[in-house]
């Protein structure tokens, strides 16, 4: 997703950007995606999967309240590079209530640290359509999201100053949705995959190196 692109680089410029401008950002491409992909969403995975991200949520913000600024950009780093791992983990999960669960918290813990909630709810959704995996990753991360920009106002990381940064972000957003409306049935998804993820490795090892 997004995330995982966005977010190495991020750090590199601003690391105010990495959580909550960046999960504000996705918050309003998760309800285009969602909409555009609405017939096909598994409302009853996706409530299980939030229900466990609450938990992972709240570890999230503990986490960031207690570590100094340099250790946080090393685990941030590293949280990146284990979600290209779960990305490209071959084990055969399926969508069943524990593991919705499990993922749901991995993903909550995930989002409140680095932004990037997505891949182990995408891996629990891995053999299911195109359509339900987007629809239901995109519902998912809507709520869970929205708890996670909760967790982190209260426990005093999201507050006006990352709500006004949001506007350098909400450009490039919105025009990357509109061209993929356009160009999504023409790339070859074979190569596309590995490519961000190896990308995203990248930009990763730079970020642990730097600091």
């Amino acid at each position: 997703g997004s995330a995982l692109v966005a977010v190495p680089i991020l750090l590199l410029i601003d690391p105010a950007m990495v959580p909550g401008p960046m999960l504000l950002s996705m918050l309003i491409l998760s309800f285009l995606i969602s909409y555009r992909n609405r017939d096909s969403i598994d409302f009853t995975g996706m409530w299980a999967a939030v229900l466990g991200s609450v938990p992972g949520a709240i570890l999230g913000v503990i986490i960031l309240n207690t570590l100094p600024t340099k250790s946080l950009t090393i685990l941030i780093g590293g949280l990146i590079i284990l979600a290209v791992i779960i990305s490209l983990a071959g084990a055969k999960m399926h969508p069943t209530k524990i593991n919705l669960l499990s993922a749901g918290a991995l993903a909550g813990f995930m989002a409140n640290t680095t932004s990037i909630g997505g891949p182990p709810i995408a891996l629990v959704y891995q053999h299911a359509s195109p359509a339900k995996l987007r629809g239901t990753l995109a519902g998912f991360s809507i709520l869970g999201i929205t708890i996670s920009i909760v967790a982190l106002h209260f426990g005093g990381r999201f507050g006006v100053k990352e709500l006004s940064a949001v506007v350098y972000l909400l450009p490039g957003t919105l025009l990357g949705f509109g061209i993929s409306i356009w160009i999504a049935k023409y790339v070859d998804g074979r190569w596309l995959r590995p490519a961000i993820l190896i990308f995203s490795s990248l930009a990763a090892l730079s970020v642990i190196i730097k600091s």
